[in-house]
């Protein structure tokens, strides 16, 4: 057992002890401590038992559940279960994960899998897994020399027989903080400290603070440490299960349970008349690599204004939402897979659909099969082919769109009138980046880039950069890449030239989070990254100040792994 902390007389101490690892078979008492890891779990998946996606097996999950994983997937070896199991994985941004009987029959699959990296063996309603035996996990081809599935619901960084205890606290001399929180008999908070700004006269005094203590946190709430929060007041972000906000003392303000497979990038926002505002994408259908469910707005308090959907009444897609003020929303989805042709082989590709709406009234509709070029950009080309992330408006209000297959963002004209309410969205006016080898790439409205991104997430412009006497529009980007480290992107753009006028690439040690991520702007050269689905020895999320090398100015981790938080943002009072 390894302490990492150890106190005497209420000081820490720092020449820590160690008292040898206790090896072990089977379940220990420890295991029932909260925050206890154990590193003996054995990985289950076979690199070299692998079944690919044109395999018979393959074609029996199509025939058993409709869906299957394309080129760039494969199934893992059967891998021994019964109902009510935890299984974790290391590589989870796909969403099929099918169950079998002792004679390898398919008996289903497991519903909303997808983003999910801790999976039970629990029936839906209409399957019956009473005969479950074994499971296979849908793994991403580039993933296989890192691909690790455990039997347990959280996922440690290395591999030993022993358990780890990062933390355990015995009596109140060893709690994290230093201030203790007392509730009243109103239910408020209090903290106790010592003012001292007067030599003469110290005395002891109390305020109200506004925090959960962790004692009152839900059982299944993601803990974390965040040891400070500069630049900004609060923090707030989404996980399974939860919405939360942190304070700048790195507690938790303010809590909502939600019953959303995943909340999707929970925004700070304001409308035109000063009010604070909060959206959400609330996930409620996992699809393979998507989500389906419904946009969320609240108000400063956290209560709900309304809930929207696309104006046909149709789920909308949750991986992002474009807020223009209250009623006024840009929000995606994406259409029934339909067959088609791009003149050499035939495909069966999820159109991605976007809309404006205001007052719950559709002021135009997008569809990405008016434009057959974009099939030709990306590198997937069967299922969701563009795999959009991110609905932003540029400087210039036109809309700007982030297509992850396809590894670039289209800027397409987009003309409001304010006097009539009314609004028009024209033709695709700029292709940014993109791959080399697109049947599309040397289109003339392209805007090429060195030392390209991939499968990146969360564009967004982030103001004007003088250059030589001249503004350029500016943004950021996470660059997620097939392998760490992941970058933090910010470049400028002269449109009028179609080149990238400057590129800065920023990276800290080998932080890697293969899918999801966000990166926020603070100052020059200082920024809030969420690494998204980071691995474990990444952190949560971080400020990082580039100014003189690399300086980790905060960070933020979750004490079980296999917590992700989509996108996080930073507000003030």
């Amino acid at each position: 057992m390894e302490v990492f902390k150890q106190y005497k007389d209420g000081k820490e101490i720092t020449n820590k002890g160690y008292t040898q690892a206790i090896e072990h078979e089977g379940s220990s008492l420890y295991s029932l401590l909260k925050g206890s890891i154990d590193y003996s779990l054995p990985n289950l998946f076979e690199k070299d038992n692998i079944e690919t996606y044109d395999s018979d097996f393959a074609d029996k999950v199509f025939e058993a559940i409709g869906r299957k994983t394309d080129s760039t997937g494969c199934y893992s070896n059967p891998i021994p279960c019964s109902l009510g199991d935890w299984f974790t994985r290391s590589d989870f941004g796909t969403g099929i994960v099918v169950v079998m009987d002792s004679s390898l029959n398919i008996l289903g699959d497991i519903k909303n899998a997808a983003y999910q990296p801790t999976i039970q063996i629990k029936e839906s309603e209409g399957q019956d897994f009473s005969e479950a035996a074994y499971v296979s996990f849908v793994v991403m081809l580039q993933n296989l020399e890192g691909q690790r599935i455990v039997k347990a619901k959280t996922l440690s960084s290395e591999e030993g027989n022993y358990m780890k205890l990062p933390r355990l606290r015995i009596g109140k001399e060893n709690m994290d903080k230093d201030a203790a929180y007392f509730k009243s008999t109103s239910g408020k908070y209090y903290e106790i400290y010592i003012d001292d700004s007067n030599p003469e006269d110290i005395q002891i005094k109390t305020r109200v603070v506004s925090a959960i203590p962790e004692s009152e946190l839900p059982e299944d709430f993601p803990l974390f440490d965040l040891p400070t929060l500069p630049d900004f007041d609060y923090l707030i972000m989404g996980t399974k299960g939860y919405i939360f906000v942190l304070n700048s003392e790195g507690v938790i303000k303010y809590k909502k349970q939600t019953s959303a497979i995943q909340t999707y990038c929970i925004k700070p926002l304001t409308n035109k008349n000063g009010e604070k505002r909060f959206g959400s994408m609330e996930s409620q259908v996992n699809k393979s690599g998507y989500s389906l469910g419904e946009f969320i707005l609240f108000d400063e308090n956290f209560e709900e204004i309304e809930r929207v959907k696309l104006t046909d009444g149709n789920k909308a897609e949750c991986h992002d939402f474009c807020y223009i003020d209250d009623h006024h929303y840009i929000l995606m989805s994406y259409l029934d897979s339909i067959p088609y042709n791009d003149g050499s082989a035939d495909y069966n590709i999820v159109p991605l659909r976007v809309e404006e709406q205001l007052n719950g009234k559709q002021l135009w509709v997008w569809n990405s099969t008016d434009y057959p070029d974009l099939h030709q950009d990306s590198h997937v080309k069967n299922g969701d082919y563009l795999h959009c992330n991110t609905i932003t408006l540029d400087y210039d209000n036109n809309l700007l769109l982030n297509f992850k297959q396809a590894n670039e963002a289209v800027k397409i004209q987009r003309t409001w009138n304010e006097g009539f309410q009314t609004c028009q969205i024209g033709e695709i006016m700029y292709k940014i980046g993109g791959n080399t080898n697109g049947g599309d790439y040397d289109n003339p409205i392209r805007i090429k880039v060195s030392n390209m991104w991939y499968e990146p997430h969360d564009l967004e412009y982030c103001g004007m950069t003088l250059i030589d006497g001249q503004n350029y529009p500016t943004y950021t980007l996470y660059d997620n890449q097939s392998s760490a480290p992941s970058r933090i992107l910010e470049f400028c753009i002269d449109y009028t030239n179609k080149v990238i006028k400057s590129y800065n690439v920023y990276m800290v040690e080998n932080y890697f989070g293969r899918y999801q991520g966000s990166v926020k702007k603070i100052s020059e050269k200082r920024y809030l990254v969420s690494w998204g689905d980071n691995d474990s020895n990444t952190p949560v999320a971080g400020i990082y100040d580039f100014n003189s090398g690399t300086k980790k100015v905060t960070e933020l981790t979750f004490d079980n792994t296999s917590a992700k938080a989509y996108r996080i943002y930073g507000f003030n009072k």
